[in-house]
């Protein structure tokens, strides 16, 4: 094989190119266009993208902590990988994924590269990057250059994270966003929602995917970032609940954004009282019940447009009344609850019951907290979508910690789609050498003993994971 087609002499070729874009971007923030620095770098990177695209397109992916090239992973050498994460720190930091050039470029001017380079730096200051660079090139009929989402940028990876993976991603992505907004917010600074608009439209993808994954990600529990952990959380439950609604993906979107914000409001009171372990008193309770307003106040705040504005700022507002009008804050209006209000109140309140608290001393199962919500079935919870969210986390929530009548302890992972189809997905937990659980045997609680017809398995009680001290996503995120 000759060196020029040999994947080292590729490889360099490759990384070549990656080092002048750095250097191109660098100098085109120094100087102007006409600067012989920058007409001599984009020349420079003119000649390199001609030895890469003499064959084929050439696709260049950021994304968890690396690039991608050609759809496989970039490993750069010692001498210049300080250039390439600088770059991939530039792109990560705006929620760029890459970009695809075509063969296109052979024929195009070097002021047309600069002119998009040029409109790859100015994207750094918009709101939502990726959007505004993609009207640009649009505009300025670039058919060289095609911008690439996540999800596309997924998809030309060839190796491709599993839905595991994609979980994980999402759900630290979405934490990171909300502390990300509530820490400006709370400094009195402007911040937009573009980063959080993204992994929100991942979690909707996720859901659409692997609904049961979803919900086993939204049983992490954990104290101290409670009210972050809690949002995503109340986010993801009522993303499931939409989609099962049938709701559209822009709809999901939307839902999602109001749940990710909807206690955005809690920036507005003093962190001891959000932390304190005992009782509030009078004072105390009435600020706390003033937050559904201050969420709506900080939505309205955000930099983003006005249309998204209006759409999600409602139901943040409402994720405290009930769907008998009663609750807080108290409204003189006797117009129904919106539908994304009726949908927040039910995951705010399963999340909030069914997470551990320095002031609960006791763990209230999935499987209880649901029995209660019945109870209040059509005063304080719309009677119809209730229905349709125990329908869907089943009569055993995912991530519920089952006593069976073999002495056995299982975690459930998930129920089938099928109703007419009865099953129930458990991982028996076996004890380690340290005390700690491990994964186990894998089973269906519905299966049948084919001797006498009735199941091999039944439940004695339910727990909380929380009280063996079992993180349940913990073992979502194991393989299976």
């Amino acid at each position: 094989m000759s060196d020029k087609t040999s994947p080292q002499s590729v490889e360099m070729k490759e990384e070549k190119f990656l080092v002048l874009l750095f250097r191109t971007i660098q100098a085109i923030k120094l100087h102007e266009d006409g600067n012989e620095l920058v007409r001599e770098a984009v020349t420079h990177l003119m000649s390199a993208a001609f030895e890469i695209l003499a064959e084929s397109e050439f696709s260049i992916l950021i994304m968890d902590g690396g690039y991608y090239v050609q759809g496989r992973r970039f490993r750069y050498h010692r001498k210049t990988g300080k250039l390439i994460q600088a770059l991939l720190d530039t792109f990560t930091d705006r929620g760029l994924y890459g970009f695809t050039l075509h063969p296109a470029l052979l024929h195009a001017q070097p002021s047309e590269l600069l002119k998009f380079l040029r409109y790859l730096m100015q994207s750094f200051e918009a709101e939502d990057p990726h959007d505004w660079l993609s009207q640009r090139i649009a505009e300025s009929e670039f058919t060289w250059v095609e911008l690439l989402d996540e999800e596309a940028a997924r998809l030309q990876r060839q190796d491709a994270p599993d839905n595991v993976l994609r979980a994980r991603d999402t759900y630290q992505k979405s934490i990171a966003s909300v502390k990300e907004v509530t820490r400006r917010l709370g400094q009195g600074s402007h911040t937009g929602i573009w980063r959080s608009k993204r992994v929100v439209q991942n979690m909707v993808d996720l859901v659409r995917d692997d609904e049961a994954l979803s919900l086993g990600m939204a049983t992490i529990k954990h104290y101290d970032d409670y009210t972050y952990v809690h949002s995503v959380n109340v986010a993801v439950l009522s993303v499931c609940l939409g989609n099962r609604l049938g709701l559209s993906k822009s709809e999901l979107t939307r839902l999602g954004i109001c749940g990710l914000f909807h206690d955005l409001g809690k920036v507005e009171i003093d962190p001891a009282i959000i932390r304190k372990p005992g009782q509030l008193d009078a004072d105390e309770w009435e600020k706390v019940r003033k937050h559904p307003l201050g969420s709506m106040r900080q939505i309205l705040k955000l930099n983003t447009n006005y249309e998204l504005k209006s759409k999600v700022f409602l139901s943040p507002l409402e994720h405290h009344l009930n769907f008998d009008l009663s609750g807080y804050p108290k409204i003189k209006s006797k117009k129904r609850i919106s539908l994304f209000g009726r949908i927040l109140k039910i995951a705010d309140v399963y999340d909030a019951v069914t997470s551990p608290r320095v002031y609960r001393r006791f763990y209230y199962s999935p499987h209880q907290v649901l029995r209660m919500m019945m109870k209040n079935s059509g005063t304080e919870f719309d009677p119809l979508l209730l229905k349709v969210f125990i329908a869907m986390l089943g009569r055993f929530p995912i991530g519920s910690l089952l006593v069976l009548d073999t002495s056995e302890l299982g975690l459930v992972m998930r129920h089938s789609p099928l109703p007419h189809i009865p099953s129930t997905t458990v991982v028996l937990l076996d004890k380690g050498d340290d005390g700690s659980f491990v994964r186990g045997e894998v089973i269906d609680l519905n299966e049948l003993d084919p001797k006498t017809g009735v199941a091999r398995r039944k439940v004695v009680r339910s727990f909380h994971p929380a009280v063996c001290g079992i993180q349940p996503a913990e073992f979502f995120l194991q393989p299976e």
